[in-house]
């Protein structure tokens, strides 16, 4: 039993780069689905596009935009992690991006979650892309778009605060491209947040697995080899804790989360048969065990098969 599941969990990931990457520029030109209106606030055409870059996160508006040196505090967004602009002379509505982690199956930042509304899909410069609009966080009124990639979730929003005014139609239409460095684009998916936890989280487990699977079967005394076990299960149970919250939201989801489970439970009884210097329940329990981890190595490979193929899921 000497399968290397952080491999086996970094095939999971790559599998979905390969299958959903279509190009590194996540947006060549950012367009709203919902129509023009009479009612929306002039754009300006001609001339060079405002462009700013920060860490990763590359992002080209409409020339009518200004860049602003330091973002504004708006709920969701790193201060000092994120590009500002101010997309209307005269109006108090600001532009803000970011690049962060996907944390949730809506790919939104905890903060623009509660009772955001079902996505509408849409797209971006030919890519797939997630619109949330009339969000609400604090004093704030959002619009916002969310473009996962291989390297986390772009979200850009045009937002403005209190009583400053509506945000006019096709606010988000002033973003001409997006691209992060070293990534792929990936349509949205619910099953995102779970795939991108996958491989840090099996990673982990499997380094304190190697390790203390050899701990036991070098251990000198039944306290070696239960204190071995010991740390097994709590590996086991803690990879288990980290995909838990996101495994409703991907196919094989929570099967992977109950063998983790069941394989934590099957060292459990290894500690406590070692406890006991029961022979009989030593060999009993690593029967157990042998069957717990293949167990987890069939829930991998089937989390790998059932990961969306290029489906813009917006189910809930």
């Amino acid at each position: 039993m000497k399968l290397r599941w952080a491999a086996t969990a970094l095939v999971v990931v790559a599998a979905i780069a390969a299958g959903f990457a279509l190009s590194k520029t996540v947006a060549g030109g950012l367009r709203d689905d919902a129509p023009e209106s009479e009612s929306e606030a002039p754009r300006t055409d001609g001339g060079a596009d405002e462009s700013a870059a920060l860490g990763r996160l590359r992002v080209q508006a409409d020339q009518g935009w200004t860049r602003v040196g330091l973002a504004p505090e708006v709920p969701g967004f790193q201060r000092h992690a994120t590009i500002g602009f101010s997309p209307y002379p005269g109006l108090s509505i600001v532009a803000v991006a970011s690049l962060a982690p996907a944390e949730d199956g809506t790919l939104l930042p905890e903060a623009l979650r509660a009772d955001a509304p079902k996505p509408a899909p849409g797209r971006i410069g030919g890519v797939p892309a997630w619109f949330y609009r009339g969000l609400t966080a604090g004093k704030w009124h959002l619009d916002a778009a969310v473009l996962p990639t291989t390297r986390g979730v772009v979200t850009v929003a045009c937002a403005v605060q209190g009583n400053g005014g509506d945000i006019p139609v096709g606010c988000l239409n002033g973003v001409r491209a997006v691209s992060v460095d070293d990534a792929e684009t990936l349509p949205p998916s619910r099953a995102i947040a779970f795939q991108q936890r996958l491989p840090a989280a099996t990673r982990e487990l499997d380094t304190t697995r190697v390790a203390d699977r050899t701990a036991i079967r070098r251990a000198k005394t039944p306290a070696g080899q239960s204190r071995a076990a010991e740390r097994l299960k709590d590996a086991y149970t803690k990879a288990a804790n980290q995909l838990e919250p996101l495994a409703p939201d991907a196919p094989g989801g929570e099967r992977l989360v109950a063998a983790l489970r069941t394989t934590a439970g099957a060292y459990r009884d290894l500690q406590r048969a070692a406890d006991n210097k029961s022979r009989r329940a030593w060999t009993r329990s690593r029967a157990r065990v042998r069957r717990a981890e293949a167990a987890v190595t069939r829930a991998l490979k089937a989390a790998d098969a059932a990961a969306p193929a290029g489906k813009d899921d917006t189910g809930r």
